[in-house]
Order: structure tokens, then C-alpha cells, then sequence
């Protein structure tokens, strides 16, 4: 059995030939936000819901029942997949950072500043291209739920 460090509930709202888009239903911080007298975190949460687009031949191995728009499901990432993602986010930009500064140190402050700029903006197109050849998110494993009602 995998060890999930991080869960959340979605809606399956469609499926495509390629690809399944969940919609993330966003959830109290705490119990006291979640009966209505707060405890102040409820003013950092995103009140938007969040889109998740996730292509068919990644959850198709794991699914033992074909999943139906509207559906609610659980979808969890396994620990060790959410931190290497989050080793990749923020070790790579501050590795390329600090190489540029001190690349350009020599030069004085203002290149090294520069250089620090440019390896910060580097390590963000990195990630966001994934030029190093990792997946564009974690694995997600998608537990069912109840199926709308007809």
C-alpha cells in the first residue's frame, strides 16, 4: 500500500479522447472555517476552483472502472512524487542562481546581480518547459467516488 501525503476531492468534468480535466473542490483550512467562525486562515485560501488537466495514458493503467463526467473522486500524490517535485521547483532555480552569480562575480555586484536574475529566470523556464526530461507534474493515483445521479 503507497503512503499519500497529499489528497484532495475533485470532479471528473469531462473526458476527452486524450485527456480527463478534473475540477478541485477547495476545502476549509480548518474545522472552525469549515463551521463558520474562523480562525483567519480562511482569508489566504483560494476561493476559486482549480482546473487539472491529466492525459488519459497516465491514469488508464491504474483505473479498475471507467470513470463518468460528473463523477467525484479522490486524487492523491504519493510522498516521495511531491518531494521531488518539490526538490525540482525550488532546488533547480536556486542551484542555477547562485552558479550565475558566481560566474559573474568577477565582473563586480552589478553582474553578479545580474547573473542571479538570470539564473533565478533560467531555473523557472526549466521547470516550466521541463527541459530536464521529468514528467510535467507528480503521478496522480485517482480513487473513485460516488458516480452522478441520472
Amino acid at each position: 500500500m503507497r503512503e499519500f501525503m497529499l489528497r484532495c476531492q475533485a470532479i471528473v468534468t469531462r473526458i476527452d479522447a486524450a485527456k480527463v480535466v478534473f475540477r478541485v473542490v477547495p476545502q476549509p483550512a480548518c474545522s472552525s472555517c469549515e463551521q463558520g467562525r474562523g480562525c483567519g486562515m480562511a482569508l489566504f485560501e483560494p476561493k476559486q476552483t482549480v482546473q487539472l488537466t491529466q492525459p488519459l495514458a497516465r491514469l488508464y493503467p491504474q483505473l479498475r472502472e471507467p470513470m463518468a463526467p460528473g463523477q467525484r473522486v479522490e486524487l492523491a500524490v504519493a510522498g516521495e512524487a511531491l518531494l521531488a517535485l518539490c526538490l525540482r521547483a525550488y532546488l533547480v532555480p536556486l542551484v542555477l542562481a547562485l552558479l550565475c552569480a558566481s560566474l559573474l562575480a568577477p565582473w563586480g555586484d552589478l553582474p553578479a546581480a545580474l547573473g542571479l536574475a538570470l539564473g533565478l529566470a533560467s531555473g523557472y523556464l526549466v521547470n516550466r518547459r521541463s527541459i530536464l526530461g521529468a514528467a510535467a507534474g507528480p503521478d496522480l493515483t485517482v480513487i473513485p467516488g460516488d458516480l452522478p445521479e441520472a
